[in-house]
């Protein structure tokens, strides 16, 4: 089976009763029954809540050159094809994160991040300190503290189904804080960010949108 979402997010239930939150603009697929071994692949982001009782079957998330293995957990993968980067969190209880090139490994713990980055091949873990804010999208929020505004537009560019380019390092890498509700419209969030961060910005495309730096 494969689910798809488009501009909104979407609750399914596994075959094995685990519960799983779409995030816009992504696609998990999943046998309509589960075997011995229970596999998901993600291309996307999705929060999940995995069904403990019957832990003894593995249960994996496939997601863009990771595999998130369960162990009796709430947790969140970013893990967009376009993305150079796939970002595992953890809520709640226990997950491994391998490193599908070289098998490496870690388990991670409560409030922790695993960030594999595909062009190094790299995977690292880094304390989560608003680790709550990466599942805010399910209420449909978007919350950043103390975030790039690379990172914002990354996260923009998928919850809008744009690509949002940034024409400068230092605007790339400029910090802020700030929340944004679900039924603001993209263009009413930059109109909010672009005096705060100092930038313009135009859509030379449909689906494009540039950000520059102000002189």
């Amino acid at each position: 089976l494969i689910v798809s979402t488009n501009i909104q997010t979407q609750c399914i239930q596994l075959p094995d009763g685990s519960k799983v939150t779409l995030n816009r603009h992504s696609q998990l697929s999943y046998p309509e029954t589960f075997n011995k071994e229970r596999i998901v692949k993600l291309n996307g982001e999705a929060y999940f809540e995995s069904q403990v009782k019957i832990l003894k079957n593995h249960f994996d998330v496939k997601a863009n050159g990771v595999t998130i293995r369960v162990l009796g957990t709430h947790f969140n993968v970013n893990a967009y094809a376009a993305d150079s980067l796939v970002e595992t969190t953890l809520l709640e209880g226990s997950v491994s994160v391998s490193n599908n090139a070289n098998g490496k490994q870690m388990i991670l713990k409560p409030n922790e991040t695993a960030i594999y980055r595909k062009s190094t091949g790299i995977l690292s873990m880094h304390i989560n300190a608003n680790a709550q804010n990466e599942i805010s999208w399910r209420e449909g929020i978007l919350s950043f503290n103390d975030i790039s505004m690379g990172e914002i537009a990354r996260q923009l560019s998928h919850h809008f189904n744009v690509t949002i380019q940034i024409k400068s390092e230092q605007l790339r890498n400029y910090k802020l804080n700030a929340r944004f509700k679900q039924n603001e419209t993209l263009e009413e969030i930059l109109e909010m960010l672009a005096p705060i961060v100092g930038f313009t910005y135009h859509m030379p495309q449909s689906n494009l949108i540039e950000l520059k730096q102000e002189n």
